[in-house]
């Protein structure tokens, strides 16, 4: 399977690649803005990508944003938001626009640990 990571944050995405190389056995594709993410997206003709980690707030494009774009092109690929936001201040309906929400002060660790998990359930759910 393979992982599309949105994060503007610089130091989040060298911390989740080093990581993900040491934790994780999923293949993973970063990006550091929205607009590459969609470049990345419309590239991805083979649809190889198959679940997509978004941060919430990001310049241009939020992750609520990222959401509706991949809702338009490619319904059905699902989205996890991460945030180092307190998620009490989301509403009930931008939580149910996201696959799942992770915040970021749980680690890159379990972060990839919980991705990992999600990524088998979405897994299980094709066969």
């Amino acid at each position: 399977m393979v992982v599309l990571v949105i994060d503007d944050n610089l130091s989040f995405i060298k911390l989740f690649r080093l990581y993900s190389r040491e934790f994780s056995k999923l293949d993973y594709t970063f990006s550091t803005s929205a607009k590459e993410a969609i470049s990345i997206l419309n590239k991805d003709k083979k649809k190889k990508i198959s679940l997509v980690v978004c941060d919430i707030r990001m310049p241009y494009m939020s992750g609520f944003d990222i959401i509706n774009y991949i809702n338009s092109k490619r319904p059905g690929l699902p989205v996890v938001l991460i945030t180092a936001l307190d998620i009490k201040y989301l509403s009930k309906e931008d939580l149910e626009r996201a696959h799942d929400v992770i915040v970021k002060d749980i680690g890159i660790e379990k972060i990839i640990h919980r991705i990992e998990e999600i990524s088998k359930n979405i897994e299980n759910r094709k066969i």
